[in-house]
């Protein structure tokens, strides 16, 4: 079991650790102080699975979903596979903004607005112009295939996109199995009639 980071200083929590009808809630500072605001986001949020977004949010393959995370700029899209992907939303080049809204591409590419640097929906780098100079689109010290998106690592669960940014967890599926297995009779496909749409 995970040692509670929040439980370094137990004096500071006393009060909201007692029985229900003994606790109080935080103190002030935990909603105003930066420094609770930053601890709070490494260890609740971008070390455990988050919610993010709906996979309805995702009209279709090739639509991408531009949003910030507590401030990380996230995408979120459909693949060729119809998989959910979450990748940072930084060109690894110059680390450009990739996209400022939300989207459904052109093309099955994902082009940076700066230097058109391309990945595939699967965040793969594929085309790299001018790199090396004019018309020349490849360098020999450009390794392609160590050049990817940063991938977040997520989960689709009940039509909810989860992500653990810092990829420290196990499987979405194994770190929630009984939550996911209390609701396992809802986890089914909704049929309508002709008449219900």
């Amino acid at each position: 079991m995970s040692k509670n980071p929040f439980l370094n200083n137990p004096n500071e929590y006393s009060d909201v650790l007692k029985d229900t009808i003994d606790a109080f809630g935080l103190k002030n500072n935990h909603y105003i102080k930066k420094s609770k605001f930053l601890k709070e986001k490494e260890n609740l949020f971008f070390n455990e699975w988050s919610a993010l977004c709906f996979s309805s949010d995702l009209s279709s393959v090739g639509y991408v979903k531009a949003l910030k995370f507590l401030g990380l700029p996230l995408i979120v899209v459909k693949d060729k596979t119809k998989k959910i992907r979450v990748f940072q939303n930084t060109c690894r080049h110059r680390g450009m903004i990739l996209f400022e809204k939300s989207r459904k591409l052109k093309s099955s590419l994902i082009v940076c607005p700066y230097h058109s640097w391309s990945y595939s929906l699967n965040g793969k780098l594929l085309k790299t112009p001018h790199v090396g100079g004019a018309n020349k689109n490849h360098d020999e010290g450009i390794d392609c295939k160590n050049l990817s998106l940063f991938e977040i690592k997520c989960h689709e669960w009940l039509g909810i996109v989860f992500i653990n940014v810092n990829k420290n967890k196990d499987r979405f599926d194994k770190v929630h199995f009984s939550l996911i297995n209390r609701w396992r009779e809802f986890n089914q496909k909704l049929y309508f009639s002709k008449d219900d749409s």
